[in-house]
């Protein structure tokens, strides 16, 4: 089913063409949604329906998909150079096609579950060139501001890079060395602190995901982007854009499985690795670190 091109809202100021592909349960009230706010949506039945689109409808602005419908050969067509920009559907369990979708023109992720007035929110907010500009961070319950994500990562990248380069002064001798067995402690107290408090009052998904990296790293294992979710301990699309937006910035590099193309391991730069080596070693004997 294909509905002729429309007009977003004028203060847009262009036609916009977008593509959908969501489970069929929400596919037909989203479809009204954004029809019924002048956007010109044509909708993929399935995966080789959206393949089929992508090579038949020009100019497309957007492609809203559902990264659980999505197969290799749409994957590999939308992670092309000059492909459309992508707003990816997920749920909880969706995160390692997230991380293959990761190579593409990712704006954001938003959950299977988010309500009718943020889906329309986050579609528009996709479409607006002023946001495509930089990593839409999009909320679980509706659009947050883009530079409160930027400028965290921003402070990180700026603090690793002090600390790279001996900018940072450490204990007298250099820092001592990091063993996997004092980040793991780390890790471990940091989550029995749930036990006692709420969760979210300790939400910090990028330290987490530095953690468990360093503690990666010295082990010689690789981290499935469904593992580094896990570790970040927050809802799975926040995970997802913070490690994004931290690929983006440099901190973390993102390599695709060799033995298979469907997984996406992620790993600290050699930047990254070294500050949190220092970090950690410097601080060793002032007592634990949490």
């Amino acid at each position: 089913m294909i509905s002729g091109p429309g007009k977003v809202r004028s203060d847009l100021g262009t036609e916009m063409q977008i593509i959908t592909l969501e489970v069929m349960s929400s596919q037909a009230e989203r479809h009204k949604i954004l029809t019924e706010a002048g956007i010109g949506v044509s909708v993929a039945a399935d995966a080789d329906d959206l393949v089929r689109l992508l090579d038949t409808i020009w100019p497309i602005h957007l492609v809203v998909a559902d990264v659980a419908l999505l197969t290799s050969v749409p994957l590999a067509k939308l992670s092309r150079e000059g492909g459309p920009r992508i707003l990816a559907i997920v749920g909880d369990h969706d995160s390692e096609a997230a991380g293959v979708a990761m190579a593409a023109d990712l704006v954001g992720f938003i959950p299977r579950n988010i309500i009718a007035r943020d889906y329309l929110d986050a579609v528009e907010h996709a479409l607006d060139h002023s946001a495509l500009r930089g990593v839409a961070d999009l909320s679980d319950t509706g659009i947050a501001q883009i530079g409160a994500l930027s400028a965290e990562v921003e402070r990180i990248v700026t603090a690793l890079a002090t600390l790279a380069a001996g900018e940072r002064r450490i204990a007298a001798g250099g820092p001592l060395p990091v063993t996997v067995v004092q980040v793991r402690a780390i890790i471990k107290a940091r989550r029995l602190r749930e036990r006692f408090f709420p969760a979210a009052l300790f939400a910090d998904p990028v330290w987490d995901m530095l953690l468990d990296l360093t503690a990666a790293r010295l082990e010689d294992k690789p981290v499935a982007v469904s593992s580094l979710c896990l570790a970040a301990a927050v809802p799975t699309t926040t995970a997802l854009r913070q490690i994004k937006a931290l690929c983006d910035a440099g901190m973390f590099v993102r390599r695709v499985d060799l033995q298979d193309a469907r997984r996406t391991f992620i790993e600290l730069s050699e930047t990254s690795a070294q500050s949190m080596l220092d970090y950690l070693g410097s601080l060793r004997g002032d007592g634990p670190v949490i």
